[in-house]
């Protein structure tokens, strides 16, 4: 989802590299981020300066919120773990640089909309497409319960981003 790396010069590299390999995970079958949370994206692919300059100015922008609680998940995969791991700090200093930022993702998980309807049924997608008709584990299954366990392991310090292992923390 996203990429960090130390030299500025290797801007263009990492560029070209992160459009092959998503390039190469889609023809593999992996369905493209709809938000474009992606390493191909700018956005989400910097050096780790400019990763906590971006951090600073998001954690007092609302409508950064949603990428901040995506990044609270972010977790090493490969590459550098020092730089990882300076990354994942940065990261969970945010809620002490705004203490509201933990309340604003509770509020934001638990306004999301649940699959379940007043009669016990469940919603269905409803706009138009491949997926008019089912239903969304994903947005409106699994995903309110995971934000809520997120935020409060954030609320308790706890770094751990499999959300299992969260609960069995808490």
């Amino acid at each position: 989802n996203l990429l960090v790396y130390e030299d500025p010069r290797d801007k263009e590299y990492f560029q070209h590299f992160s459009k092959q390999t998503v390039k190469a995970l889609e023809k593999l079958g992996f369905t493209l981020c709809t938000g474009g949370v992606m390493a191909s994206n700018e956005s989400w692919r910097s050096t780790l300066e400019e990763w906590k300059k971006r951090l600073r100015e998001m954690v007092f922008k609302e409508e950064e919120l949603v990428k901040l609680i995506i990044l609270m998940d972010a977790k090493y995969v490969s590459g550098d773990p020092d730089l990882a791991s300076q990354f994942i700090h940065e990261v969970h200093k945010l809620p002490r640089l705004n203490l509201g930022l933990i309340r604003e993702m509770a509020d934001v998980a638990t306004k999301m909309p649940i699959a379940l309807t007043l009669f016990q049924g469940f919603k269905l997608e409803r706009r138009a497409g491949r997926h008019k008709g089912q239903f969304n584990a994903k947005l409106q299954g699994w995903m309110p319960l995971v934000m809520l366990v997120m935020v409060y392991a954030l609320k308790y310090g706890i770094r751990e981003t499999n959300t299992v292992r969260r609960i069995q923390v808490l």
